[in-house]
């Protein structure tokens, strides 16, 4: 049975200094669309702020944007040699005085309508509070938009496939249904899935306490124990019926951040990793410390699941270049 067919927008800046990055995102592309059948949407979000002159873009600057935004557009992608008859022309949202969150808007509402699977983008993973309150359009589209979101740092070398995919997960309902989008792009890649829970260390006695206590703890957390491997074993099944591989690591350690301890097993199987965005307020503050922090110290793509709406599952119209 053949695989569906794989849409992508590409969020690119074909201006942008850093080439690198841009490419970046493009390598990873294909590999995640290796031996598929894919169709590419790259987009250009541009705001000029008009400080003097009439408001708006003039049609005939907006041609010269587009016209001069495909010509640098074709010469990010000459070396990746894409598949021409997958990959569409560059759509160009260019407007004055859009806010960065409107622009976002703008790419999510284009990328549920065409039925995109993801939007794939660069992020300079810059660190410090300049970056963290100036934002960018990546953590600003990881954070409003709720289509997958594909993040790819320019410090990752290109592989033909990524023949690994790195699930941390906390067994929730959301990232089980997280888990099953992971399991059709692994099983078109060939790609091993590992499951990685970070056990919490709340449940861990760090001081000599009394022998009731202490057995008390030692009870609770062989529970915990019990239930992870449990869930574990169920979803270990539910991605062999998908005829995906699956292993797992329970990180029992004491010490150490969630972040830690998937930015250290992602070192010993490079690959990519899958994350799962919570939603409301859960997301807000997932996204401000574990999401973000491997986005900013990751140098393999990461990829942010949804848990999807029954919407997003029907076939939208494709969007028309501009």
């Amino acid at each position: 049975m053949a695989s569906p067919e794989k849409k992508i927008i590409w969020a690119v800046d074909p201006f942008a200094e850093e080439k690198t990055l841009q490419r970046s995102v493009g390598w990873a592309i294909k590999s995640i669309t290796a031996g598929q059948l894919a169709t590419i949407q790259p987009v250009y979000f541009f705001s000029a702020y008009i400080m003097d002159g009439p408001p708006g873009i003039s049609d005939e600057l907006f041609s010269e944007i587009k016209a001069a935004g495909q010509k640098a557009f074709d010469r990010i992608v000459k070396p990746i040699k894409l598949n021409p008859d997958g990959l569409r022309p560059l759509h160009v949202i260019a407007e004055s005085n859009i806010p960065l969150r409107e622009g976002v808007d703008r790419v999510t509402h284009m990328a549920k309508e065409w039925g995109a699977d993801m939007v794939a983008t660069g992020t300079r993973a810059r660190k410090g509070l300049k970056h963290l309150w100036l934002g960018s359009f990546a953590e600003t589209l990881v954070l409003y938009s709720d289509v997958p979101i594909f993040l790819v740092n320019p410090r990752w070398r290109k592989s033909s496939a990524l023949k690994h995919i790195l699930f941390p997960t906390d067994f929730s309902e959301e990232s089980r249904e997280a888990f099953h989008q992971v399991l059709p792009l692994a099983g078109s890649l060939g790609a091993k899935v590992t499951l990685l829970h970070k056990m919490s260390s709340g449940w861990i006695p760090v001081v000599d306490v009394a022998e009731s206590v202490n057995t008390l703890y030692n009870d609770v957390f062989k529970k915990q124990i019990d239930w992870v491997q449990s869930r574990i074993t169920q979803w270990e099944q539910e991605a062999k019926s998908a005829g995906v591989v699956v292993d797992s690591v329970m990180d029992r350690r004491p010490s150490g951040s969630i972040v830690d301890s998937i930015l250290a097993h992602a070192k010993r199987r490079p690959g990519m990793i899958a994350m799962t965005a919570h939603s409301g307020f859960a997301k807000t503050v997932l996204l401000g410390s574990t999401t973000r922090k491997v986005l900013r110290s990751s140098p393999y793509p990461v990829w942010i699941l949804h848990p999807r709406p029954k919407a997003a599952e029907q076939a939208g119209t494709t969007p028309k270049a501009a």
